[in-house]
C-alpha cells in the first residue's frame, strides 16, 4: 500500500510538471503543421519566431539565408533551452549532476557504442525516407556541412532540458539520484552480458512484479515515470518532422532518458543521438538521397 500511495503522490506531481514544460518546449521549438488546429499552429514556436522578426527588424536584413535563420535558432535554443533553466536550478540549489550535466559514470561509457547499434535500423530509415539528391536539389532540401554542423549543435540544449533538467524535475526532490552499485558482474553467458549492459539486477521477491520487473532495469515507479515524460517532451519537439522520425522519437527519447538516468548524465544519450545522425549521413550517402 505504501509504494502504490508514493507512486500515485508522484503521479500526481508529474501530472502538472509534464503539462508545463510541453508548453514550454511548444512555445519555442513547437513546429506543428496541418493537420494541427491553427491556434496550435499560431501558439506552436511563437517565441522564436517573434525573437527572429524582432532580430531581421533591428538588423535591416530583407532576405536572410536559411543558414543565418539556423544560427539564430540556435542561439535562442541555447539561451531559452539550456541557459535559463539551468540558471533556475542553480538558484533552486541543484548541482551539476543533478540535473545530468556531469560526467557520466563507468555505465554510462561502456553502453554508448551499444546503443549506437540499437540505433543503427532507426538510422537507416530515417535516410530512406529523405528525398533523392535531384528531389532535395530541385526544392532546396540539401543542405551544406554549415548546416548540418548548425543542426548537431542544436541538439546540445535539446539534450540539457529534456533528458536532463526536465527528467530531474519529474524525480521525487527534483534531482538525478546517486544510484546505487550496480550488481556484480557474474555468471556466465547470457546473464554475464545482461549484467555487463546494467540489466538483470535484482529485484526484491516480495515486492509486485511490476516493480521486480522496473528492478531489473535499475529503476522504480518514479524513474519509469519520469523517463516516460521525457520521452513524450522528446517526441514534441520532432512534430512536424518525417514520419519515420517522428514514430521514433518517443522510444528513442524514452532510451536516451533512461540512459541519462542511468549514467547520471546527458552526455551518453546526447552523443547516440549524435551518432544516429551521422549513420543517417552516411545511410543517405549509400541511397543516393544527399
Amino acid at each position: 500500500m505504501r509504494s502504490r500511495g508514493s507512486l500515485a503522490a508522484a503521479g500526481v506531481r508529474f501530472t502538472p510538471l509534464l503539462v508545463v514544460w510541453a508548453l514550454y518546449l511548444t512555445a519555442f521549438w513547437g513546429r506543428f503543421k496541418e493537420p494541427w488546429p491553427q491556434f496550435v499552429r499560431d501558439y506552436a514556436g511563437f517565441v522564436v519566431r517573434g525573437l527572429w522578426r524582432l532580430y531581421i527588424e533591428h538588423a535591416g536584413i530583407r532576405s536572410a539565408s536559411y543558414t543565418h535563420h539556423l544560427l539564430a535558432w540556435l542561439v535562442v535554443s541555447l539561451v531559452l533551452g539550456a541557459a535559463v533553466p539551468v540558471v533556475v536550478m542553480r538558484l533552486m540549489g541543484r548541482g551539476w549532476g543533478e540535473m545530468g550535466l556531469g560526467a557520466p559514470n563507468h555505465w554510462g561509457w561502456r553502453v554508448v557504442a551499444v546503443c549506437i547499434l540499437v540505433a543503427l535500423p532507426f538510422a537507416f530509415f530515417i535516410a530512406w525516407e529523405q528525398p533523392t539528391a535531384t528531389e532535395a536539389a530541385r526544392t532546396g532540401f540539401s543542405r551544406p556541412l554549415s548546416r548540418k554542423l548548425l543542426f548537431v549543435a542544436s541538439t546540445v540544449p535539446e539534450h540539457i532540458l529534456i533528458t536532463g533538467i526536465c527528467v530531474a524535475t519529474f524525480l521525487p526532490r527534483a534531482r538525478l539520484p546517486v544510484l546505487p552499485a550496480l550488481a556484480p558482474i557474474e555468471g556466465t553467458g547470457t546473464k554475464r552480458a545482461l549484467r555487463w549492459l546494467g540489466l538483470a539486477q535484482p529485484g526484491d521477491p516480495r515486492r509486485r512484479l511490476m516493480h521486480r520487473l522496473l528492478a531489473w532495469f535499475g529503476l522504480d515507479g518514479p524513474a519509469a515515470l519520469a523517463i516516460a515524460g521525457g520521452g513524450v517532451l522528446f517526441g514534441i519537439v520532432h512534430v512536424g518532422a518525417r514520419p519515420v522520425t517522428l514514430a521514433s522519437s518517443f522510444p528513442g527519447g524514452m532510451a536516451v532518458c533512461y540512459v541519462t538516468y542511468r549514467s547520471r548524465s546527458v552526455w551518453p544519450g546526447w552523443l547516440v543521438h549524435v551518432g544516429e545522425l551521422v549513420l543517417a549521413q552516411l545511410f543517405m550517402l549509400l541511397l543516393g538521397r544527399v
